[in-house]
């Protein structure tokens, strides 16, 4: 099992009408709230790394791997004539606003052999450049009360049947009180989690799941990543 290494806490503005950033004292209660609940992600290991696939070749991790990596291009798509290169390692103010048109290409093949990206992440690993991180966030929905606390895990590659460079999968628990500071004086436990998948997820009320795995109510769930980064 992997427990999570640090917490990255992103603030984001639901909608464009959305409050200005929370203050430091509500920032840290939502720090608080995020490592009170966070998720311990279960992983099958590799028996013969890095390139077994029927075991786990990476792990959660920071953007970072690919944000300012000298072996990733951006590029653009350019109407009749492909792809375009635009600049190597680019950054996060680089990619910040683009369009659909413009892409983060890794070093390998997607339907080629997929070893070559295990072999990165692994020297990536082993240079201390691909920590285990979980993010997370808040979110609202206009109208209706309470929030959700939302973990995201990147995946350098999806290992699965949709072979592709890069992955976003991620879960949430709700909750009912007004925000993070007012959840953690009351010591409210979530009302529900979701899991998220490709295509589809499931959902599960918070005392449910933590009846089945036997723990106490304010344990972390436990996330099997299977083979795959898109079965949470």
């Amino acid at each position: 099992m992997l427990g999570t290494v640090a917490l990255a806490l992103l603030f984001a503005a639901a909608t464009a009408s959305a409050a200005a950033a929370p203050s430091g004292s509500e920032a840290a209660a939502a720090q608080r709230l995020a490592a009170t609940f966070a998720p311990i992600t279960m992983l099958r290991e590799q028996q013969d790394p890095p390139c077994d696939t029927g075991a786990e070749q990476y792990q959660p991790t920071s953007v970072d791997t690919v944000l300012g990596n000298p072996s990733v291009t951006l590029q653009r798509f350019v109407p009749d004539q492909g792809l375009e290169d635009l600049k190597r390692a680019p950054t996060a103010a680089d990619i910040a606003g683009l369009d659909e048109n413009h892409y983060l290409n890794l070093r390998g093949e997607a339907l080629g052999d997929t070893c070559v990206y295990a072999k990165d992440f692994a020297r990536l690993v082993r240079d201390g450049k691909a920590p285990a991180i979980t993010y997370s966030h808040l979110a609202r929905e206009a109208g209706h009360a309470g929030f959700v606390l939302q973990y995201w895990f990147f995946w350098y590659f999806n290992q699965f049947n949709d072979l592709h460079e890069g992955d976003w999968e991620g879960m949430q628990i709700s909750f009912e009180a007004d925000g993070p500071a007012a959840a953690l004086a009351a010591a409210e436990e979530p009302s529900e989690i979701i899991l998220f998948q490709h295509a589809g997820g499931e959902r599960a009320s918070w005392a449910d799941v933590c009846w089945r795995a036997g723990a106490g109510s304010t344990t972390p769930p436990a996330a099997p990543a299977s083979t795959s980064p898109s079965a949470t």
